[in-house]
């Protein structure tokens, strides 16, 4: 959630043009439940106009929100205190993490939590099949190896 959450425009959009790798929708909300800002992550022409033109990227519409009085460098927008975004594609951002025993996570865990990236995902369990195959290969290649290193 955090990974989607923290995306400051979209990776890329999908056949259909829909945006990838972030929220769907991001709104912030007032007290009232009225809406004060909210994502413009559907406007690929948008962003890619702005990347075209400035060669740098355009920032999702509630992130300019949220960070006013700042402005983005290149935005039209008037403002005193201009700002670009260096190197990264994700917002910073805080969140609260209860865990039972924080003595389980290990030095991976913590790495993934502060680059705020996904578990590693394990590799499939070969299937016994797949295993004779993956043998059967290692094996011929052995002997392969051997036979041409006798021809030397």
């Amino acid at each position: 959630m955090l990974f989607h959450f923290g995306r400051a425009y979209p990776h890329f959009w999908d056949a259909d043009g829909r945006p990838s790798n972030c929220l769907k929708g991001v709104a912030w909300l007032a007290a009232d439940g009225s809406e004060l800002a909210a994502s413009d992550y559907e406007q690929r022409q948008h962003y890619l106009t702005f990347v075209s033109t400035h060669r740098a990227p355009c920032i999702a519409s509630h992130w300019e929100f949220l960070l006013e009085p700042l402005v983005p460098h290149y935005s039209d927008k008037a403002g005193a205190l201009r700002v670009r975004q260096l190197e990264y594609y994700r917002m910073p951002l805080m969140a609260y993490l209860a865990v039972d025993d924080i003595q389980k996570l290990t030095r991976a865990d913590f790495i993934r939590l502060g680059l705020v990236t996904p578990p590693a995902i394990p590799p499939p369990c070969p299937t016994p099949a797949a295993t004779s195959t993956i043998s059967n290969a290692a094996s011929a290649m052995t002997v392969f190896t051997s036979a041409a290193t006798r021809r030397r």
